[in-house]
């Protein structure tokens, strides 16, 4: 798996620099830095470089082969620890079935055995409750004709006075019905009444109205200039008229009320009456409705003791009979045994009563036949899961020393290819690029003095982890060196950066030099990086612009990022009089490295992450 995702993502790359390939011809001509112009040493570099990749390359495959390994014993062990669960817990519960079933046999022998003893008292139970329950019924019998004659006389008691009080009901009747028709003829005297009023209050208003309508009109007579005098006195007539008019109309409105009012009193008094009379009337149709509600008691409990009475001769002769099947019952109960319930027929009472039980007892045999059959195919199959258990652990050791031995080797090999010593001045801006050797996909941050930071780039290419640290990363670090680790899952390695303050302060590395001679202390420098200067014979990195993939090449992992080394006199003559050799490409100059940077970012095949997004990705 660990290949095949790993192979799928490098053609990505691959095809993205094929693409490119045709684009190298047109820039044949322009300058390159760090080519193979470095003399013997950069090729023994190369060759080192190269040799080293090699064997982290086995390394890698290597420990991919084990860690494939390792997981796919792992997966065997867990299906036979699984497979060996299963087969142990039908073992345990076909013993479990067997013990069961063994229990339950014995638990219904003695269930059949306390059964034929409860069939025993209860037939005898039952017989001395029969014989009980006949004195009872006869006791009852005698009972029930004393309460038959009591009844009868009390229901003719009860007629006699219910006809008593529907008499005086029927009086008290008649006059309510007279005390009722007065009342009427009060009430349709007060409706009519009303009506007069009504009317009377419409004339009165209408009046009103008039007198306010002529007074209007001599208001208006009044303010009218024109108006004559023989005018407005008629008006004033007309409106002493109107004035009589609503007198008379309220007079008459007012004697309407009293008529009214008396007619209420006279339905008050007769509704007094009538009420008084009604409470009598309800008073003799509750004694009435008592009279009845008695005289039906007594005629039901007439009705009911002739029930009784006869519900106990029947009683007297369902007892005698039951006492006559409880001896019966007895008698055949007393023959009982747990041997003749077993091979009874199928038609016998008891046996249809414990059908179950018998059942279980009779069948119980050949199961456990079959199960200890079973059981012992069970275990045999345990054994066979057991074995292929060890087989499979003794595999999964293997694959889990041999993954040691891997992760080992891997390790041994794990260096820092490139970037180890590496310098950066404040406030230049540029970039440093730190390479391992460890594959891509099993590194998992980037630590600087032990901390882990918070903004890396990252290049994509599968067989190696290269870093880029940006200026505004480095510049929030203090001058002097500083640890950067790459941290893997099996393991880390650490690269030596240093931070110089700006031109004119003090280089924190040690033994470092002026470097302004050739010879003596080796100077190399950077078209992009300004002079880096280094004490005894050393090298230095030329770092450009452009952030590239693609195949192999002088410098970092086939020219992710170019770089390239010189030492001694190539240092000096390069410094000196190369001025146009390795210059950094220029936002929007459409050389080769533009070309490839647009075609790359095209086919996604370099990624410039924030760490932790990469890490998620990864992931």
């Amino acid at each position: 798996m660990r290949k095949e995702m790993k192979t799928g993502l490098a053609a990505l790359s691959i095809a993205g620099l094929v693409a490119l390939g045709n684009q190298a011809d047109v820039q044949a001509d322009t300058p390159v830095e760090n080519g193979t112009d470095n003399g013997q040493n950069a090729s023994e570099v190369s060759e080192t470089k190269a040799a080293s990749a090699q064997n982290m390359e086995e390394a890698e495959e290597n420990l991919d082969d084990a860690l494939d390994s390792q997981a796919e014993a792992e997966e065997k062990v867990d299906q036979a620890e699984t497979d060996l669960k299963e087969a142990q817990d039908e073992k345990d519960a076909i013993k479990e079935e067997q013990s069961d079933l063994s229990t339950s046999v014995e638990e219904a022998k003695d269930s059949l055995e306390s059964a034929i003893k409860d069939e025993k008292d209860s037939a005898q139970a039952a017989k001395d409750q029969a014989e009980a329950d006949l004195k009872e019924s006869e006791e009852k019998l005698e009972e029930a004709f004393l309460d038959d004659w009591e009844a009868n006389n009390e229901n003719n008691i009860a007629e006699s006075n219910l006809r008593n009080e529907e008499d005086k009901l029927s009086e008290i009747e008649e006059v309510v019905d007279f005390a009722a028709m007065y009342l009427e003829d009060a009430q349709e005297k007060v409706k009519e009444t009303e009506k007069e009023v009504d009317t009377a209050k419409g004339e009165y208003d209408i009046s009103v109205e008039n007198v306010q309508k002529i007074q209007e009109e001599l208001e208006n007579a009044k303010s009218n200039p024109e108006t004559t005098s023989e005018t407005i006195s008629e008006i004033r007539n007309k409106l002493n008229d109107a004035k009589v008019e609503k007198n008379d109309k309220y007079t008459n409105w007012m004697w309407q009320i009293k008529k009214l009012e008396e007619a209420k009193q006279k339905v008050q008094e007769e509704l007094e009456n009538y009420t008084k009379w009604e409470a009598e009337m309800k008073a003799a149709e509750k004694k009435k409705a008592q009279a009845a509600a008695e005289a039906a008691t007594a005629k039901e409990n007439l009705e009911n003791a002739k029930k009784v009475l006869e519900e106990a001769r029947k009683k007297e002769a369902a007892t005698q009979k039951t006492l006559e099947e409880a001896q019966a019952a007895l008698e055949q109960a007393d023959g009982l045994t747990l041997e003749k319930v077993l091979a009874a027929d199928e038609n016998d009472p008891f046996y249809q009563k414990h059908k179950e039980t018998v059942d279980l007892i009779n069948t119980a045999p050949d199961r456990l036949a079959e199960l200890e059959k079973e059981l012992k195919e069970a275990e045999a199959d345990v054994k066979e899961k057991q074995n292929a258990l060890e087989t499979a652990q003794k595999k999964k050791a293997e694959a889990d020393a041999d993954a040691a031995i891997a992760i080992a080797d891997w390790q041994k090999y794990l260096q820092i290819v490139e970037g180890d010593g590496a310098e950066y001045t404040k406030g230049s801006g540029k970039e440093l690029n730190l390479i391992a050797n460890g594959g891509m996909f099993k590194f998992d941050t980037l630590l600087i003095d032990g901390v882990e930071a918070e903004n890396y780039g990252i290049l994509m290419n599968f067989d190696e982890t290269s870093i880029i640290l940006e200026g505004s990363v480095l510049d929030k670090l203090s001058a002097g060196a500083h640890k950067v680790t790459f941290k893997y899952q099996y393991g880390e390695v650490s690269a030596t950066i240093y931070i110089k303050e700006a031109e004119g302060t003090q280089d924190p590395k040690p033994g470092a030099g002026e470097g302004t001679e050739t010879g003596g202390g080796a100077q190399t420098g950077g078209e992009t990086g300004g002079n880096i200067q280094t004490g005894g014979a050393g090298s230095g990195t030329q770092t450009g612009g452009i952030i590239e993939a693609g195949g192999a090449g002088t410098g970092n992992a086939g020219g992710l990022k170019e770089t390239g080394s010189v030492t001694g006199e190539n240092a000096a003559a390069q410094t000196a009089g190369s001025a146009t050799t390795g210059k950094t490409p220029k936002t929007g100059d459409k050389g080769i490295f533009g070309l490839m940077a647009q075609m790359t970012a095209a086919l996604g095949a370099v990624f410039v992450l924030a760490g932790k997004k990469f890490r998620d990705f990864r992931r």
